[in-house]
């Protein structure tokens, strides 16, 4: 792969990227043709791509637009430019890890505001956040309910609106890579500490009051509404998760409806079945009704292997901080009994996980509640969903003794993945597995979307176990979403040229949340300029943080400094002391040489001219020879000896 080019740098450059593995071929195992097609494809994936798609101008693009993006009012990252400024959770966790590259002080401004700032007297972390003086129904530019709808005036911290659903559990994880990209220091404990207890907070209440049967699903839990997943709203896996909650809404003669203005049902977004929509609105009016609390009295409860398996992966993360947190200070009070709860809530949640995988379809499973019949769940009639690959991404056996996806399960995962002959397959285009669906889900006129978090996911996913190979190609396929390029060809540079300069001249990369699996444009509410998308493209790029080895000095950058200062004088004093040692040597050595000949410096020739003799017919060269080699034992001696008279004062004062 081209160094040069995003994804030919992927592993090994970029701040904050640290050694990586080798690249793995796909497990020995899996099927002669998903090998096959890997290896078709890999001379087409290592084509480069040009300036936009380096991984420098990347980040410069991505950065610039979180930039732009930012609300300092408010100091969260809103969605995108192109809609109101309310927060999403989940967009805010996603740039503040990539944030963790770029501007590490951001990154933990952007997750205090989302946990600290945000957290209910509940241990609630919502997953939506509007301006404290934000009333509507409906949030502008959006298909989501606004503070109108929500009714949480009295539910939310003081000073804030927010929505009453159960954000998307990646707090922890975001935390602790944002701290394993910057210095590790006090300050940067001092960053977990003030955030730990919410975070706990968070993870004892979806363990607490959204747990699930704990007789069909031990230790996991449910989510309870769509709106606390990351799938898009108009996805075709709501037509049937949502079917119960039809019903139900249809049997409440009591229930009056909330007027849905045109401004929102003529959104892109907007799902294309009505009455999907209403039961939405339909769960969301019942949740408000119970504080969002005694959640079980309402229709929609699903279990979601993606939901778990993020709270899984969050889980793990929260276990090292309180490791960090209690290697830092000797009074932990609470915090080992704290370790212990997480550490178990982990084991049980790998297990809970375990028990979903399907081995007939080779995939995990989510499940509803059904209507009117207390206390059974039935299986999404759907099968196949992004989020059901979601275990991939919670797996690391870190602090859980056995994985939770073994090698064979991981084999049938990763060809339903990338193998198109599949039944459920996922790659219904030219491009690997990121769509919302199986391919087999669309129907009719519809294609397959392209969703970035579910690249990221699936991605990250496989990187988790070590499937390099297929985790590269959704990488590329990643990077060609915002470069305006083919997945697997060079970059088109006139589409570069048409829709990367805006109206200020500057260059901009094509951050769209969603593309068709074709390759079409989609037409998404958050158009070019999604924050979640310039995330998922810085990450794809590198290594998860906890993954990396720390750059940062040892030391801080003052006492860096100090030691330099002291060395240069250390250094300097030498100097000067050489300088005086070398005058006063040769000014002892010059008082010497007038009385010792064969010393250091001027003597008498040892030979003399030609053409002189004495009275025994022997010229004066030849007289100097013989004088020489009668008296060379006594020069040698006095020669000797006032060298060590010129130099012993000098080396007792070394």
């Amino acid at each position: 792969l081209g160094s040069g080019s995003a994804w030919g740098s992927a592993r090994g450059s970029g701040p904050g990227s640290g050694p990586r593995p080798a690249p793995q071929p796909p497990f020995p195992a899996m099927g002669t043709a998903a090998m096959l097609l890997l290896a078709a494809l890999a001379p087409a994936a290592a084509r480069g791509t040009r300036d936009v798609c380096y991984t420098q101008t990347l980040d410069s693009l991505a950065k610039s637009l979180f930039q732009a993006n930012y609300n300092e009012t408010n100091a969260w990252t809103v969605p995108s430019g192109e809609t109101a400024e309310y927060m999403d959770s989940t967009t805010s966790l996603m740039v503040a890890m990539a944030l963790g590259y770029l501007d590490n002080e951001k990154a933990k401004d952007e997750i205090t505001t989302v946990v600290l700032n945000s957290a209910w007297e509940s241990g609630l972390l919502p997953s939506q956040r509007v301006p404290e003086g934000a009333v509507t129904d409906y949030i502008d530019g959006t298909v989501y309910p606004g503070a109108g709808l929500w009714r949480t005036d009295e539910l939310s911290p003081e000073g804030t609106r927010s929505s009453g659903f159960a954000g998307l559990p990646l707090h922890a994880f975001a935390a602790l890579q944002v701290y394993s990209l910057g210095s590790r220091d006090e300050d940067e404990q001092n960053f977990l500490e003030n955030i730990a207890d919410a975070l706990y907070a968070y993870h004892e209440f979806l363990f607490t009051k959204r747990l699930a049967p704990q007789d069909q699903f031990p230790g996991l839990v449910v989510s309870t509404h769509p709106w606390e997943l990351p799938i898009p709203v108009e996805s075709p896996l709501w037509e049937d998760a949502l079917n119960e909650t039809v019903k139900a809404m249809n049997n409440d003669r009591s229930y009056n409806p909330p007027n849905v203005p045109v401004s929102v049902s003529s959104e892109p977004n907007f799902p294309d079945s009505s009455h999907v929509y209403d039961a939405m609105l339909y769960q969301m009016n019942c949740l408000a009704d119970k504080d969002y609390l005694d959640v079980g009295a309402c229709p929609f409860e699903l279990v979601s292997p993606l939901y778990n398996a993020v709270l899984l992966r969050a889980n793990r993360a929260l276990e090292k901080i309180v490791d960090i947190l209690n290697d830092e200070n000797e009074d932990t009070g609470d915090a080992g009994v704290h370790e212990s709860k997480v550490h178990s809530w982990s084991n049980a949640l790998a297990d809970g996980l375990a028990a979903l995988f399907d081995e007939d379809s080779g995939s995990y499973r989510a499940y509803i509640k059904q209507f009117n019949n207390t206390g059974q769940y039935l299986e999404v009639a759907t099968k196949d969903f992004a989020s059901h690959f979601g275990p991939l991404f919670g797996n690391d056996d870190s602090s859980v003794t056995d994985a939770l996806v073994d090698e064979d399960n991981t084999v049938q995962l990763v060809e339903n993945l990338i193998l198109p002959t599949k039944p459920g397959s996922f790659q219904c285009g030219l491009t690997y597995p990121a769509s919302d669906a199986s391919c087999s889900a669309y129907t009719g006129t519809d294609k397959a979307v392209q969703w970035m978090p579910m690249l990221y996911f699936a991605q990250r996913g496989l990187d988790h176990v070590d499937d390099y190979s297929s985790a590269n190609i959704l990488r590329n396929v990643g990077v060609s979403f915002v470069c305006n390029t083919e997945p697997w060809g060079e970059v088109d540079t006139t589409d570069i040229a048409s829709t990367s300069v805006n109206n200020k001249g500057d260059i901009e990369a094509n951050f769209r949340r969603a593309v068709y699996a074709d390759g079409d444009e989609y037409d998404d509410e958050q158009g070019a300029t999604s924050s979640i998308a310039a995330a998922v493209a810085v990450l794809v790029v590198r290594a998860d943080g906890e993954d990396t080895d720390n750059d940062s000095p040892p030391i801080s950058h003052e006492l860096t400094f100090a030691l330099m200062v002291i060395e240069l004088v250390i250094a300097f004093g030498i100097g000067v002391t050489c300088f005086v040692f070398s005058t006063n040597l040769i000014r002892r050595l010059q008082q010497h040489e007038k009385e010792i000949p064969f010393a250091l410096g001027e003597h008498q020739p040892l030979f003399g001219d030609r053409g002189s003799y004495d009275e025994e017919g022997k010229d004066d060269a030849e007289t100097a020879a013989e004088r020489t080699a009668e008296d060379m034992g006594e020069e040698e001696q006095r020669g000797i000896q006032g060298m060590l008279k010129t130099y012993t004062p000098y080396l007792r004062l070394w």
